[in-house]
C-alpha cells in the first residue's frame, strides 16, 4: 500500500507523501488522482525476464511477463491461440 494521498492545496489539489508535496497543484481532484495512480504504478515496476526472449524489462506485475517487442510480434502470428487462421478447418 502506498503512502501517497490526494489533498487540497489552496484552490487546487496535490499529491502528498506524508506531509510533503510530491506533485504539482491541479485544478481538478480527478487529475491529481490520475497523477497519484501513475506515481504508484511507476513505483511498482520491477525488472523481470521476458517469457519469450529472456531479456529483462520493466514489468507492472505477474500479469505482465512479455516485453513490448515480443508482445507486438506475437500479435502478428497467425498461429497464436484464438487467431482465426489457427483453428482447424477455418477458412482464411
Amino acid at each position: 500500500m502506498s503512502d501517497l494521498r490526494v489533498a487540497r492545496h489552496g484552490l487546487g489539489w496535490t499529491v502528498l507523501r506524508g506531509s510533503t508535496r510530491v506533485a504539482g497543484i491541479y485544478s481538478q481532484q480527478g487529475r491529481a488522482e490520475e497523477i497519484m495512480e501513475n506515481m504508484e504504478r511507476r513505483a511498482a515496476l520491477r525488472d523481470r525476464p521476458c517469457f519469450t526472449c529472456g531479456d529483462m524489462f520493466k514489468s507492472e506485475g505477474a500479469h505482465n511477463r512479455m516485453c513490448q517487442g515480443c508482445r507486438t510480434r506475437s500479435g502478428d502470428s497467425p498461429y497464436e491461440i484464438g487467431h482465426r487462421r489457427a483453428r482447424i478447418g477455418a477458412k482464411a
